[in-house]
């Protein structure tokens, strides 16, 4: 049904799709030429769509983190080939995190969305593989090895969470350091 109604909505540039239970069988991959932003669940409708405009994704990942997100994403971007900038994750961060990052430079902005308590361990791990840090009178820290990296944003979606986010962006005030929160 949600597919259906993309498809008469020419003119459409954002769209939420959310979907419980099984996606349903398409035979079809319609073209939405006016979609700039989207947000989706679950990710295998993304393998149902294309999107040459797209500039924001938003996926919604169950706890148990779901079907590797590489796997839908990849063959959407490269159907699309749309100008992506903005990715934005409601799930714990995890390794996939770092994977689509090292394929899709078109990336440049990352967004996660905290969702539960045992996000923390992997926070801490997704901003330690994404940076460099030089202790010291000079201390430095560097977006490492995603250059094309430009801005990062962590929220979570409990109001106790919000100190955990502020720790987040104090990691990135270190003294000479260029890259900024």
């Amino acid at each position: 049904m949600h597919l259906q109604v993309l498809k008469l909505a020419k003119s459409l540039i954002q769209a939420r799709i959310l979907m419980s239970g099984s996606v349903p069988t398409v035979y079809e991959t319609p073209v939405h030429t006016s979609i700039r932003r989207l947000y989706l669940s679950p990710t295998p409708v993304l393998d149902f769509l294309t999107a040459p405009d797209l500039e924001e994704i938003t996926l919604w990942v169950p706890p148990d983190n779901g079907p590797d997100l590489r796997a839908h994403l990849g063959p959407f971007l490269a159907r699309s080939s749309c100008p992506l900038r903005r990715l934005c994750l409601h799930r714990k961060p995890d390794s996939q995190i770092m994977g689509i990052l090292a394929e899709f430079s078109c990336i440049v902005e990352l967004v996660i969305i905290i969702t539960g308590s045992e996000a923390a361990q992997g926070v801490n791990a997704l901003v330690s593989a994404l940076t460099v840090s030089t202790p010291g009178p000079t201390a430095s820290m560097a977006l490492l090895p995603h250059p094309h990296l430009r801005s990062m944003y962590f929220g979570c979606g409990m109001e106790s969470w919000i100190n955990y986010a502020k720790m987040l962006t104090s990691r990135w005030k270190v003294p000479n350091s260029g890259d900024k929160p």
